[in-house]
């Protein structure tokens, strides 16, 4: 967040372009990533849903980290993925504010990766 408690514009431009682009150089395909983005997805659905009960919602995000870490090891993302998703989710548990900063820069993520992919 910026001084203003808004998202930053990184989160939106540079940062999630240069996390796009190491998840391209690594060959994390865009399948993995839009997989990983729609149970992102799902749980603020549930959020909705729920009436805004974030505490409702915590256990899914703690699980998303399991999840990442699986894949981990069945060989479908990298490490780096894994970095990327525990940092955010750590912010994310914080509170609703950092949920919603977390969906945002996931959005950028996915959407710079399939332009730096091509490169």
């Amino acid at each position: 967040f910026d001084v203003n408690g808004y998202l930053r514009a990184g989160i939106f431009k540079e940062d999630a372009k240069e996390v796009a682009t190491v998840l391209a150089g690594l060959k994390m395909t865009s399948t993995s990533l839009r997989a990983f983005y729609n149970k992102l997805k799902a749980i603020e659905s549930k959020y909705k849903a729920s009436n805004n009960n974030f505490d409702l919602i915590k256990p899914n995000l703690y699980a998303f980290e399991r999840d990442v870490a699986y894949q981990i090891s069945r060989g479908v993302v990298s490490e780096e993925f894994r970095k990327f998703i525990n940092k955010n989710a750590e912010l994310a548990i914080n509170g609703p504010k950092e949920f919603k900063g977390f969906i945002e820069h996931f959005l950028s993520v996915l959407a710079y990766f399939k332009d730096v992919s091509r490169q």
